[in-house]
């Protein structure tokens, strides 16, 4: 299974910027786009714009559409699939310094969180 590195995510990058301990990252999925089981070395929220994708993780799976938000913890395993012909999202990613600057455990939420209809 494959770690996702520090700024590091499946999809094309349209833009990416980092602030404070903050990764932010606009991406584009283009189909076909199945991604492998893998999991990322921080924490991060998605917000998807357009397009819709089925997450899967080891204790439930999310059928993701433009206004949902999915948070996963680091280490959190999943895939992708089912992707439409193009899935638009934006990433926000916290490191771990950015958690112990505002003194939040980085284990405050495990594993995977899903809020829809958030537009």
């Amino acid at each position: 299974m494959k770690e996702l590195k520090r700024g590091s995510f499946f999809g094309v990058k349209k833009n990416k910027r980092e602030y404070n301990g903050l990764i932010v990252a606009d991406i584009k999925c283009p189909r076909p786009a199945d991604v492998p089981w893998h999991y990322h070395e921080n924490p991060y929220f998605t917000y998807f714009i357009s397009g819709h994708l089925l997450e899967v993780s080891k204790k439930d799976s999310y059928h993701c559409t433009p206004g949902t938000i999915v948070f996963h913890n680091h280490q959190e395993p999943h895939f992708n699939t089912r992707h439409s012909n193009t899935t638009h999202f934006f990433h926000t990613e916290m490191d771990k310094e950015w958690f112990d600057k505002h003194q939040l455990p980085v284990t405050a939420v495990e594993g995977s969180v899903l809020l829809e209809n958030t537009e």
